[in-house]
């Protein structure tokens, strides 16, 4: 349903409620390219990002990987959950199909490649939000690579943005030259590479084993040994629109 100036009801009021819930951006996406069953028979797909603390970023920065980022990568997760379950919620009240996904659930990570069972940070690009980075992480015009992700599947028809499907980040290799575990190649994403396998859509761009190598190293120094907590977060704090964001806050 559209009001007077033809904005579709349902998209607005989601968003408004889900920012007011806690979300730092929100968009929607038309995900039927994406295979029916990875999709779980749902058409559309609603992007929640939620923005790391500006100060954590700019400690990391600073000194290095920290507690307190851990500590905050936990948080964050606990809200994307409760986010996807309350959008959901409203959704079903509202009479659609809605299926919320969780953050850090044992089901949504194939251990194999590393790899979320289902492509967050594609559907997020396909939404508008952003573009998939140097560091192999979706990146946004107002917080860089400085937010943690979550979806949710429904059926309702939803406003879509207009999707990003080439990098943005030109010839900047902040991230590159930051990355301490020299994970990162410096290579370009485009749609393509992600829509012909995301694995190896994933090992162009940046060394999932170097990065993992070095979490788990720095991980041990600090005496994290939660694997949801498990941090870096170097190159994100590297990345001038970071920057950008953790000064202006």
């Amino acid at each position: 349903m559209e009001d007077k100036n033809g904005v579709n009801v349902l998209s607005r009021d989601i968003r408004n409620i889900l920012l007011k819930e806690g979300a730092s951006l929100v968009s929607y996406a038309d995900i039927k390219c994406i295979p029916l069953e990875v999709r779980q028979s749902m058409d559309y797909a609603i992007s929640i990002g939620v923005a790391l603390n500006p100060d954590i970023m700019m400690d990391v920065w600073l000194n290095g990987p920290t507690i307190e980022y851990s500590l905050e990568k936990v948080r964050l997760n606990k809200l994307l959950n409760h986010l996807a379950e309350f959008g959901a919620e409203i959704l079903r009240y509202r009479g659609f199909n809605a299926i919320p996904l969780l953050v850090n659930d044992s089901m949504s990570v194939d251990m194999q490649t590393q790899c979320s069972t289902f492509p967050h940070k594609t559907v997020a690009t396909m939404a508008g939000l952003g573009w998939i980075g140097k560091s192999a992480l979706l990146v946004t015009e107002e917080f860089g690579p400085a937010l943690r992700i979550n979806t949710i599947l429904t059926d309702a028809v939803l406003d879509c943005s207009s999707p990003i499907e080439v990098s943005r980040c030109g010839e900047c290799v902040e991230c590159m030259n930051a990355c301490p575990g020299q994970a990162v190649s410096g290579n370009l994403w485009d749609i393509s590479k992600s829509r012909e396998d995301i694995v190896k859509g994933r090992d162009y761009i940046y060394n999932i084993r170097k990065c993992m190598g070095y979490m788990m190293k720095i991980n041990e120094e600090l005496g994290i040994d939660d694997l949801e907590a498990v941090v870096c977060g170097v190159c994100i704090a590297a990345c001038p629109r970071t920057k950008r964001y953790f000064t202006k806050e």
